[in-house]
């Protein structure tokens, strides 16, 4: 995406690996941190329709260049920036799906920001994806709206066209 290879670390940093052009074999990277932006702590990176973002417990980041190749900032990304409604209520996962719509895992439920018109999302926590388990994680999302969950005792099937479906 954006002719880069992002990838996120245990230590709570970014690797961006970019390219001069697609016939390029010598890369650059670029080491983002906390200088840049990040939170600190583990960040992992997803893309999805082109779009790529930063989970960290912290939230859900975004890279804004700042214009030249490899520079710029990453911020909390507003559409998802509201996810979080307690000091302890950290993003532990974060799935994209092929209908560009993101699962995100916390210690006690799932939420699913569903893509909308104009590049906004709406927000909900399925009742049957509230559940006090052992750190749920979104693994997998098909696009027939079912999604693949684990923790560390369980493999679980959600079928969203089924209401409380598991």
């Amino acid at each position: 995406v954006d002719g880069a290879l992002w990838l996120g670390t245990a230590k709570g940093e970014v690797l961006g690996v970019h390219f001069l052009d697609a016939d390029s074999l010598a890369p650059w990277i670029v080491r983002y941190g906390v200088d840049d932006g990040l939170p600190g702590g583990p960040v992992w990176a997803y893309e999805a329709n082109g779009d790529v973002r930063f989970a960290s417990w912290s939230g859900v980041y975004e890279f804004v260049s700042s214009g030249a190749a490899g520079s710029g900032r990453f911020v909390l990304d507003s559409r998802f920036s509201q996810a979080a409604t307690a000091k302890e209520d950290t993003l532990l996962a974060a799935q994209p799906d092929p209908a560009g719509n993101w699962w995100h895992g916390y210690k006690d439920r799932i939420d699913i920001a569903t893509r909308q018109p104009g590049d906004s999302y709406a927000r909900s926590s399925p009742a049957v994806l509230q559940c006090r388990r052992n750190d749920l994680e979104p693994l997998y999302a098909e696009a027939n709206g079912v999604a693949w969950l684990a923790d560390g005792d369980a493999l679980l099937r959600y079928d969203s066209n089924r209401s409380g479906a598991y």
